[in-house]
């Protein structure tokens, strides 16, 4: 069962109108959406929705009857409160008021234009109070990053003006924010624990329950292998722990459907700007700008490679977030490929490279390719002594085109995905 708290709002003409929402199991195993709403003092309105199907089926993000009527609880709950009510406790009172105290109600009005415009341009009070209509859907299951598309395949879908954001070269990070004591609150794409990095995470702790940030581990300091291979050890040497501390989490969105982009960083604006003095310099807000054109896309990709970074994102205005999946609402450019391959096989190298390992991996219709991986002469060299142990996993390859068989043309291996 999953319960949220319940909520409150007054309207225009003084009236206090309360509504909550719960899901739980029936015996077939389906999920069971109540709503409860009416006004203060008047009869309460019950509504019920059985959620016979899940989504997805057979995809990674797939979701079970019970799942997926626990999103669309959340869902309704996020809109709710974009349109100006709270939790109940904000307003007063221990457990808020109870819905079942009432006694008669009209239909429940709608929150007129002035009304939706007062709660848009209120972006901290609907920030801190999502917060806690997420918490009780995160207690067992972290939820999956929105993935992007490619923007040379995709960039039709982009409505102007879009927002951009250069992109790092650093390691995909959800923050679940509020979880309490020394449990973790980092976890990488594929919900594996960050072990340590414990001065971010002690933020993280302190920002309000049930946020979920969306963001990126990254130095300019350090380059991908370096940070990648310090974030995954369980076990640090003093110099790890050195880099731990120049790492920050650079956030970029916050993860929350049905609330569009735009919203979206209106609020996460106000939420660094709130909680700045805890916040510091640990937490970083990445930089988002407005283009109005593809052409303004490309001069901004340039700009942002030359001060560093990987590439650009760009965003939809209006793009919903896509927990688990890839969206059109979400685009990536960068001037080189990249993609995942099996490794199947390695053999050591030979002149300069003797002793040093050379993968040997697959691509998706079986052909096979000699990949050189980055790293110093004694990284490769141990990697070489344990390479069976690499056997099966996947390797992110670097390289300048797809050969007419499908081959990656000047392949660099950069690291292996044994750390998501």
């Amino acid at each position: 069962m999953a319960t949220f708290p319940p909520l409150i709002n007054e309207t225009a003409g003084g009236k206090t109108m309360l509504w909550s929402i719960k899901v739980t199991k029936t015996k077939e195993g389906y999920g069971r959406i109540e709503v409860e709403r009416g006004q203060e003092g008047g009869k309460v309105i019950h509504e019920e929705k059985i959620v016979t199907e899940g989504k997805n089926i057979g995809k990674k993000n797939e979701t079970s009857p019970l799942e997926q009527a626990i999103l669309e609880a959340r869902s309704t709950m996020s809109k709710k409160l974009s349109a100006g009510y709270v939790e109940a406790k904000a307003r007063g009172g221990a457990g808020g008021p109870s819905l079942s105290a009432a006694a008669s109600v009209r239909a429940e009005p709608t929150a007129s234009s002035s009304e939706s415009a007062s709660a848009k341009a209120s972006a901290m009070s609907t920030a801190e109070s999502i917060a806690p209509s997420r918490a009780a859907a995160i207690d067992t299951e972290v939820p999956l990053p929105m993935l992007a598309e490619r923007f040379q395949d995709r960039g039709s879908k982009i409505k102007y003006p879009a927002f951009v954001q250069p992109k790092f070269d650093g390691t995909r990070t959800v923050a679940i924010c509020g979880v309490k004591g020394s449990s973790p609150c980092l976890f990488s794409r594929t919900r594996k624990a960050y072990p340590h990095l414990e001065h971010i995470q002690e933020v993280v702790r302190q920002l309000p329950k049930g946020l979920i940030l969306d963001g990126e581990l990254y130095t300019n300091e350090y380059n991908f292998q370096e940070i990648v291979g310090t974030v995954k050890k369980k076990t640090l040497t003093k110099e790890d722990a050195l880099k731990h501390g120049h790492i920050q989490l650079h956030v970029y969105d916050i993860i929350i459907e049905d609330i569009p982009f735009e919203k979206r960083w209106e609020m996460l604006q106000a939420i660094f700007e709130r909680f700045k003095d805890k916040i510091g310099t640990v937490l970083q807000l990445c930089k988002t700008e407005v283009v109005s054109n593809p052409e303004e896309v490309v001069e901004k990709h340039d700009e942002y490679v030359e001060e560093g970074y990987e590439g650009i994102m760009i965003r939809n205005a209006a793009g919903l977030y896509k927990v688990g999946g890839r969206s059109n609402d979400l685009q990536k450019l960068k001037t080189f490929m990249d993609a995942e391959y099996e490794i199947v096989g390695f053999y050591e190298g030979d002149g300069a490279e003797k002793g040093c390992v050379m993968w040997r991996c697959k691509t998706a219709d079986g052909k096979v390719f000699g990949c050189r991986p980055k790293g110093t002469h004694e990284e490769r060299a141990e990697l070489f002594k344990h390479g069976s142990e690499y056997i099966g996993k996947m390797l992110t390859v670097k390289f300048q085109e797809l050969t007419e068989d499908g081959i990656p043309r000047f392949p660099v291996g950069i690291v292996i995905r044994d750390y998501e």
